[in-house]
């Protein structure tokens, strides 16, 4: 069992009498990055397949490589069936050389059906919603198929369509079917399952695809829920491809997942344009797919030492595309909140990822062991939200050089993952994805930008609160943003906003938890609980407010 301790136990947490009075200026501040809040996409957990793209059928096109060669699994036979992989004399295309050829068994009955099934992505979602379905075959075939989705366990028929062939000798050609139930399925235990009335020989099929709806109708697009996640963290860029594509990874399964689909490309993945961010291309992990990005490009590259003996790359002004990392327990985020202060301002910097993937230890300095056995955080638990907090307002006060931050990585599917915890977990059930707490620790931060920092005096110093002031030039909004880490009692915050006056009005945003340990897991309730309160400046202009322990906070006057 965690003690408080090792929730955090940092020397600045004494539980002593703490006020921060403050008065805040509204000129005099470093212009802040438009870019300070994206996302960054990275083919691992099943982000793209089996993830964020829409696409039902697992192994749609029996795609591989020298290294993972082309498999049927998981697709299985039906009514006899025999499923032999081949590479035709007439591919697909260069790229789909490989299909599947489905010919009648041993076994087979005459007069009966043949096909092949698929399970999805450890399940299918069927609910009453139009699917669209398409796929390729090979051959001579007169007759009809049939295209349905059905449960697993019992066989029942949720929706089924029969497709006249089109097939012709020597030719690959389309077929395309829609399907539609009428009611919803139990859980995701089901299949999709095409099958046909043989003929005389066999068929070859590939590229075979099942769509439910996708993001703004788009075809072959990406999964509605999991895309309206991301809009609502407010990002401004999206760092793809992310650190583990390319990278010399030890895990085949890490290897065979980046061997699949790749229409899910840098282009339209995530429809970056439609959602206003910026596209920043990126050099992969790794230390030769580093190399060959630095040879590409001219740069600048400098060493910045963290605390914890951890490197951020920084670069030059023209090329916004170096992986700077910082992977820490919740002590030694809480200890980074002035990791930029004094950083050579020619340098802008890229935070490339970020997150808390370690508990706190009693030694409050003990960095990321990496060990295979060291336990790692499931799911992210409220106190590393807040210590990763502290983390991003300093990025925030310095502004003027940190171009931006991304966490990652951003999703797990968790029935199929190398990596944990992650922003975003999900299953084949789009009505249980699990947003993490630090998901709604950004989102909050990410929804309130200004234009400059805005310089500030204090009677005391950071820790147990930090905090950062904004300010929107021409229209005099302050922004105020704060954490408190850990401390015995409430700190109370008196603020002067300069050039405010008495009866000035201000929205105080406050997200907390039950505990530090708490976190957003599957089947789960939301664990974080947000309150919105009004704020009206009292005599001598202040607004005055308390923030607790674990409490981040955001204060917005207008």
């Amino acid at each position: 069992m965690l003690t408080r301790k090792l929730l955090s136990s940092l020397s600045f947490l004494a539980g002593a009498a703490y006020a921060a009075n403050i008065t805040v200026s509204n000129h005099g501040g470093n212009s802040s990055s438009p870019l300070m809040y994206g996302i960054m996409f990275e083919d691992i957990n099943h982000s793209g397949d089996g993830g964020i793209y829409a696409e039902l059928i697992q192994n749609r096109a029996f795609q591989g490589s020298t290294e993972f060669p082309s498999t049927i699994d998981p697709w299985e036979a039906v009514g006899k069936a025999k499923l032999t992989l081949q590479n035709t004399t007439v591919p697909l295309s260069w790229a789909l050389p490989t299909s599947v050829q489905v010919a009648p068994g041993n076994k087979f009955a005459s007069g009966g059906t043949i096909g092949l099934q698929n399970p999805g992505w450890w399940g299918i979602s069927v609910t009453p919603q139009p699917y669209s379905g398409s796929f390729w075959a090979l051959g001579s075939y007169h007759g009809k198929f049939t295209a349905k989705l059905q449960s697993a366990k019992s066989s029942h028929v949720w929706a089924s369509v029969e497709i006249k062939s089109k097939c012709q000798e020597g030719e690959w050609v389309e077929h395309e079917f829609h399907l539609h139930p009428r009611v919803a399925a139990p859980d995701t235990d089901n299949i999709f399952v095409l099958d046909f009335k043989p003929g005389q020989g066999s068929l070859n099929f590939n590229l075979i695809s099942l769509f439910p709806p996708t993001y703004k109708n788009s075809p072959n697009g990406n999964r509605p829920g999991l895309m309206a996640g991301l809009k609502d963290l407010n990002p401004s860029f999206l760092r793809m491809p992310g650190g583990n594509n390319l990278y010399d990874s030890p895990s085949p399964t890490t290897k065979k997942e980046r061997s699949t689909d790749y229409i899910l490309g840098k282009a339209t993945s995530l429809d970056s344009a439609g959602s206003g961010m910026r596209p920043l291309d990126h050099c992969p992990s790794g230390q030769d797919a580093l190399e060959r990005g630095v040879m590409q490009i001219p740069m600048e590259l400098v060493s910045l030492n963290t605390s914890n003996g951890a490197k951020i790359l920084t670069l030059n002004p023209s090329w916004l595309c170096v992986p700077p990392t910082e992977y820490a327990r919740p002590n030694i985020f809480a200890t980074q909140f002035g990791l930029f202060d004094n950083a050579n301002r020619s340098h802008p910097i890229l935070i490339g990822e970020y997150a808390t993937i370690e508990p706190n230890t009693e030694n409050t300095s003990e960095p990321v062991s990496w060990d295979a056995d060291e336990p790692r955080l499931p799911y992210l638990n409220w106190v590393g939200a807040v210590a990763e907090t502290i983390f991003t307002l300093g990025a925030e006060r310095n502004a003027d050089i940190v171009i931006g931050a991304s966490y990652a990585p951003g999703f797990q599917n968790i029935n199929g993952f190398q990596w944990a915890p992650d922003l975003v977990s999900f299953s084949a059930d789009p009505a249980k994805d699990v947003y993490s707490t630090s998901y709604y620790a950004i989102q909050l931060l990410s929804a309130h930008r200004y234009t400059h920092t805005a310089p500030f005096t204090s009677d005391e110093g950071f820790g147990p609160a930090f905090y950062v002031a904004g300010v929107n030039q021409g229209t005099n909004q302050y922004t105020f943003k704060a954490t408190v880490y850990n401390t015995t009692s409430p700190v109370p915050f008196n603020i002067d906003f300069e050039g405010l006056h008495q009866g000035a009005k201000a929205t105080l945003t406050v997200l907390n938890a039950p505990s530090g340990l708490s976190e957003n897991v599957p089947n789960g309730e939301n664990v974080v609980k947000r309150t919105t309160t009004s704020l009206t400046a009292q005599k001598g202009e202040v607004f005055s407010f308390q923030l607790k322990e674990y409490d981040i906070a955001v204060l917005t006057t207008f």
